[in-house]
């Protein structure tokens, strides 16, 4: 059908997790761009200058994209996950459904302070996650310069039961 399923949001939002159930669900291909950047990168998991930062997501961003439209390319739907919140990757996602006539349906992901504060202190504890984001001063960074898609999105809270927003988004995807 070849349809990008976008899940979008700040860090610590719950669109990795809710992402990839989804996509394995429904069994779809399903990218992560924190996955991906360790993948290149084999980061420590921990701060790092804007600089570093900067030019790993711009070299993970443009391999989600080549991934992204290469899948479309084939008639196959995909699944990917990353923040979104600049507005070159914003626009290169847009172009790659345009040019493909591949339509995006995305999901914003949030959830309230209180429950970003507990993820932090569960991804503190655990180190299981590829993100770099890791103090909530990152989070709040992140959340001054955070920029919407100028897209129709579905918009699931997190804080609420997966089950229950896994039923949204199928609805919404338009998904039996």
């Amino acid at each position: 059908m070849n349809r990008i399923i976008l899940f979008c949001g700040l860090p610590l939002s719950g669109k990795s997790t809710l992402a990839r159930i989804l996509a394995n669900r429904l069994k779809i291909p399903y990218y992560d761009i924190d996955e991906i950047r360790h993948r290149f990168f084999q980061n420590p998991r921990e701060e790092m200058s804007q600089e570093a930062n900067l030019f790993q997501m711009g070299i993970s961003y443009e391999a989600l994209f080549l991934i992204t439209e290469s899948l479309i390319k084939l008639g196959r739907d995909i699944v990917i996950s990353a923040t979104f919140s600049g507005r070159k990757a914003r626009h290169n996602i847009i172009e790659i459904s345009r040019i493909n006539n591949a339509p995006i349906k995305a999901i914003y992901c949030h959830a309230s302070d209180e429950i970003i504060k507990e993820r932090l202190a569960y991804r503190e504890k655990n180190k299981d996650s590829f993100s770099t984001c890791r103090t909530w001063e990152h989070y709040e960074r992140d959340k001054s310069k955070y920029g919407l898609l100028p897209l129709p999105v579905l918009v699931a809270d997190t804080s609420i039961s997966q089950t229950e927003n896994l039923e949204r988004i199928i609805d919404f995807l338009k998904i039996n």
